[in-house]
């Protein structure tokens, strides 16, 4: 849970909305905005280690699966990816933002699309098109994989997809190939590094090293269409010049993201192990802080990219990146 807290304390964005958000309801998603809310002011006026102890406690009773216990009487270690997908469930309470689209304020600052093309194998001419809506893009890894835009590159299309063909009236076997048709204002990418081993019965740690750069060009994965768009703002940045920008508008017009913060685990164990959060601090690619639950330390950019898994099994390895337009 800290490290993931830390990784989104990085956005100003969440910052500015949770320092004036209020609501009579008593949900537990507004409850937990409202316990984030104070948390978020704890951590801004203290110099020394907050505990969060009114936070975590709503959370346990709003979410029983952070309430479990091990053989030892101690809570277990829980997904921070799955911490995360419920903290964005409390901020979408939080009031959008009038400068930017979007269905809610997590669709606003997370929020992109997917343009789905189902291509019939045996007949290229039947093909769908579908629109998938996304929080943060979840990338597969595999012996092939070694670098982030070749996880994305198997992400992005899938083979034997058994589809109902209108035109055969049956099943039909196809090939999906997905684009980016909106970008996010704030990009997260979660190697999927955990899965389930139904033989054995257990959940492993995929282990493997795949690397990931401080800043990430996502314009081959994007759509025609959005391509088109942001051609002219890539053009401007080639000739020293940056998109232009209204004030408080944080969309991405280029396709060009900057690397802010990493979400890491530690330990070879999928079920245990220990979260750590490094973030960014500004404009300084070599200016990183370290969160190790009540410890912080300083890093630079050569020890942030060793996170990939390249700096041995025994190190935090990146599991979640959240990016920056």
């Amino acid at each position: 849970m800290n490290a993931s807290l830390q990784c989104l304390r990085s956005l100003p964005e969440i910052g500015k909305s949770l320092s004036v958000f209020q609501s009579q309801n008593r949900d537990n998603d507004t409850n937990i905005a409202k316990a984030a809310a104070k948390l978020w002011t704890d951590l801004g006026s203290s110099k020394s280690a907050v505990i969060p102890l009114a936070f975590w406690t709503l959370l346990r009773q709003a979410y029983v699966q952070f309430d479990q216990k091990n053989d030892h009487g101690g809570y277990q270690q829980q997904d921070a990816e799955e911490f995360w997908g419920v903290f964005m469930n409390a901020l979408s309470k939080l009031p959008k933002l009038p400068q930017l689209p979007g269905n809610d304020f997590v669709d606003q600052m997370f929020g992109g699309e997917l343009t789905d093309t189902f291509t019939r194998v045996d007949d290229p001419t039947d093909s769908q098109v579908k629109k998938t809506l996304f929080k943060k893009l979840q990338l597969n890894i595999d012996i092939s994989i070694n670098h982030l835009n070749s996880a994305f590159e198997l992400t992005l299309r899938e083979e034997g997809i058994d589809m109902h063909s209108q035109s055969l009236g049956r099943p039909g076997v196809y090939v999906r190939n997905s684009l980016i048709s909106r970008l996010p204002c704030y990009l997260t990418i979660h190697f999927l590094r955990f899965l389930w081993k139904p033989k054995e019965k257990v959940k492993a740690k995929i282990t493997r090293a795949v690397e990931f750069s401080l800043t990430l060009d996502v314009y081959k994965y994007c759509t025609p269409e959005l391509q088109t768009k942001l051609l002219p703002n890539r053009q401007d940045k080639k000739e020293g010049e940056e998109p232009m920008k209204i004030e408080g508008d944080i969309t991405n017009k280029n396709g060009i993201y900057n690397l802010y913060a990493v979400l890491a685990h530690q330990g070879r164990n999928a079920d245990g192990g220990h979260y750590v959060a490094y973030v960014r601090q500004g404009d300084d690619v070599d200016n990183w802080l370290e969160f190790n639950d009540a410890k912080v330390f300083e890093r630079d950019s050569e020890y942030i990219l060793k996170l990939s898994g390249k700096g041995g099994m025994d190190m935090p390895i990146a599991y979640m990146c959240l990016y920056k337009s």
